[in-house]
């Protein structure tokens, strides 16, 4: 489970997280929120990590898809989109970013494990990744989350995140270093 949470803490950083600029033009709270919560409940673990940045945009989604030749009647589940392979809403490649291989890979690894995985959005206001994984597949190390954070601060200089442990709940915050 590591390389797919690292990759949806990594998507909200690149993707869904504005900068302090922009939060504050648009009078949301700085810094940013990542937040992961999980529950167990009949041999199920649901993850869900969310953020309370931009959301998806069903328009630059649809859009890039359509550039990939995704047929029409695909593009009515826009959402799941954002799993193809190849896509990405990202304007530049980055180290992290951009390459439309995070989202895919973190789907295909959650199935391997026999799970799911769902995103809900609003524009504007966030989106939440939600993993449903029989508790079989899942195993959850107690140090995953901060070495995710870790990582994310090593390989991304502009972004500065901060996590703490409230039981059950790992909250991040995330916003700009400078």
């Amino acid at each position: 489970l590591k390389v797919p949470f690292i990759h949806l803490l990594q998507n909200a950083v690149d993707h869904g997280i504005e900068t302090d600029d922009e939060r504050h033009i648009l009078h949301k709270s700085i810094p940013a929120r990542i937040t992961i919560n999980w529950e167990l409940f009949n041999g199920i673990l649901e993850i869900k990590i969310s953020d309370d940045g931009r959301g998806l945009s069903k328009d630059a989604i649809i859009s890039k898809a359509r550039d990939q030749g995704v047929p029409e009647i695909e593009l009515k589940d826009w959402q799941s989109l954002i799993f193809r392979a190849g896509l990405s809403t990202k304007g530049e490649v980055t180290q992290t970013a951009g390459r439309g291989i995070g989202l895919d890979s973190v789907k295909v690894k959650v199935e391997d494990l026999g799970g799911t995985i769902m995103v809900s959005s609003r524009l504007g206001k966030g989106t939440c990744f939600s993993l449903m994984l029989p508790i079989k597949s899942a195993v959850l190390d107690s140090k995953l989350a901060p070495d995710a954070v870790r990582w994310l601060d090593e390989e991304t200089a502009e972004k500065n995140m901060h996590y703490s442990n409230q039981g059950e709940h790992i909250n991040y915050a995330a916003g700009d270093t400078e």
